[in-house]
């Protein structure tokens, strides 16, 4: 025979012959000698909230289990968030998992990530845990910028100033930033021959500022570099056309 004692903030896993007969409460026990291979005894603490363990699958059905425990079944498109204590201890994905019910106030919140967004009111503690980056990505618009975000090659939709966050394994994501604030675009070093045959060497300063954010990304594969070049044709234009005592008597 052996004694056992199990404190207030354990239980003890009963085997018999390898098969699983039951939880040991807190308190004192006594049991067949191990020498029989017939009794054995797994103590473990419910301080650290999860369950684990190599026969989970097997244990998890037992009436004793289930009443003990809260268990999260996650699909393949489902996450899920666990708060111990109101504090992040877990983010959880794909699988099954298993909490003790006490001493430690369990609570989870299951999301699915077809759904993309994800907004939570203690958002930065969410990011700043541990194994965030591998179910979420974020982005800071700044004051005057656009994000257009697409995904799977489709526009999602356009952000505004400020932080989102969406889940990651919900399609393909690209980002493009787009600055909104006015620019200035630099044409220089521009020979152009006026209409009398003579060699001018001219630069052109743009002003400009997008309207458009969507059409400025999707109407060219670079916008800034198709506005340099219609700078270019609208220059060579004006001067090519002209003669030097003409375009130096209307500089307009």
């Amino acid at each position: 025979m052996f004694k056992l004692r199990i404190r207030k903030h354990e239980v003890g896993l009963w085997f018999r012959h390898g098969d699983f007969k039951g939880l040991l409460e807190p308190g004192a026990y006594v049991l067949p000698g191990r020498y029989f291979g017939a009794d054995e005894v797994k103590v473990i603490s419910r301080l650290s909230a999860k369950f684990e363990h190599t026969m989970l699958d097997t244990l998890i059905d037992h009436p004793q289990i289930v009443a003990r425990t809260t268990r999260v079944e996650l699909a393949d498109d489902e996450r899920a968030l666990v708060w111990k204590d109101d504090r992040l201890g877990w983010i959880l994905t794909t699988g099954r998992h298993v909490f003790w019910n006490g001493p430690a106030k369990i609570e989870v919140q299951t999301y699915n990530v077809n759904d993309f967004a994800f907004t939570h009111p203690k958002i930065d503690a969410v990011l700043a845990f541990p194994n965030a980056s591998r179910c979420f990505d974020s982005v800071t618009v700044e004051p005057g910028e656009t994000v257009l975000l697409y995904r799977d090659g489709k526009l999602d939709r356009q952000l505004g100033p400020g932080l989102f966050v969406n889940w990651k394994g919900a399609g393909r994501v690209e980002r493009k930033i787009v600055d909104l604030r006015e620019q200035v675009l630099d044409v220089s070093g521009q020979e152009i021959m006026s209409a009398d045959k003579v060699s001018l060497r001219l630069n052109l300063l743009v002003n400009y500022r997008v309207a458009d954010a969507r059409q400025a990304v999707e109407a060219v594969g670079n916008y800034e570099q198709a506005l340099y070049r219609e700078a270019q044709l609208a220059l060579r234009e004006a001067v090519g056309g002209r003669a030097l005592d003409k375009l130096l008597a209307d500089k307009d």
